[in-house]
């Protein structure tokens, strides 16, 4: 089985080069980034490499969702004011207008900051909508104001795109992230795609052209992972371990999986 599971991978990897036709670049992509308390050398690699994929910067989006007013261990800054470092804009929680919906866990309403623009970087360019969840007025002195959970932060876009999609009423939130798409000439309805990555994660530059090639190529595919590899495979006995259990499961099952079309699990 092990050596069937080795000949299947070669045949993934010999798969060759993806070429975008002038059509399957015209599809919207958004790159949806939940954060907890990640600090300034993971945001940066991470904004970096969405910044670098070769598809085109007008049809593609980064929605970025702090879970909460969260300083991670050894930072200065919270992870919401080190995201507004990198991409450029100000936050002032005092006066910003904070917008609610419905969250989940035992508090069931919560409120987020919703910014946007445009980030600039060696002549390329990357649109951004940063969500902060920031708690209520009863929790905003609480070191851990607006934290629901990695959870609640997929289900806060999933939940509007349900919404939106089947004309239910939308939420204080939901109305400002259409507008801020709105504002970047993009529309909530017009995304074809969504990728997702944590934040202490980089994407390689070809990755979102290989979704979209494989995705508009072969309608019946509702969804695809990639290959994830340790970064810091040398730190320790650990990582290197890692690095084994990686290939085991990613590389050779799922592209064993992947050659008879029947991937029972994304990794992810």
């Amino acid at each position: 089985i092990m050596m069937l599971q080795f000949l299947c991978s070669l045949m993934y990897v010999a798969k060759g080069a993806k070429t975008l036709t002038k059509q399957m670049e015209k599809s919207k992509v958004m790159v949806m980034v939940p954060c907890y308390n990640e600090g300034d050398r993971e945001l940066s690699k991470t904004i970096k490499s969405v910044v670098e994929t070769d598809y085109p910067d007008d049809n593609k989006v980064v929605l970025i969702v702090c879970d909460g007013m969260i300083t991670g261990r050894g930072e200065e800054m919270s992870t919401p004011e080190t995201v507004a470092k990198h991409l450029g804009y100000k936050m002032d929680p005092e006066k910003d207008k904070a917008h609610l919906y419905c969250s989940i866990g035992a508090s069931t309403k919560n409120k987020a900051f919703v910014y946007r623009g445009t980030y600039e970087k060696d002549n390329r360019q990357l649109k951004y909508i940063v969500v902060v969840k920031c708690g209520t007025s009863k929790e905003r002195s609480s070191p851990r104001a607006g934290n629901r959970g990695k959870r609640d932060s997929q289900l806060l876009l999933l939940g509007a795109l349900n919404r939106i999609c089947y004309g239910r009423e939308l939420s204080d939130l939901d109305v400002a992230l259409c507008r801020a798409l709105n504002d970047l000439d993009l529309g909530l309805e017009e995304m074809g795609y969504l990728m997702t990555i944590d934040a202490d994660t980089r994407i390689h530059r070809e990755a979102m052209a290989r979704m979209i090639f494989n995705m508009e190529r072969e309608p019946y595919i509702l969804a695809c992972s990639g290959e994830t590899k340790v970064d810091n495979k040398t730190s320790s006995l650990i990582t290197m371990i890692q690095v084994y259990e990686y290939f085991a499961s990613h590389h050779l099952k799922k592209a064993f999986e992947s050659v008879f079309g029947c991937v029972t699990c994304l990794p992810g």
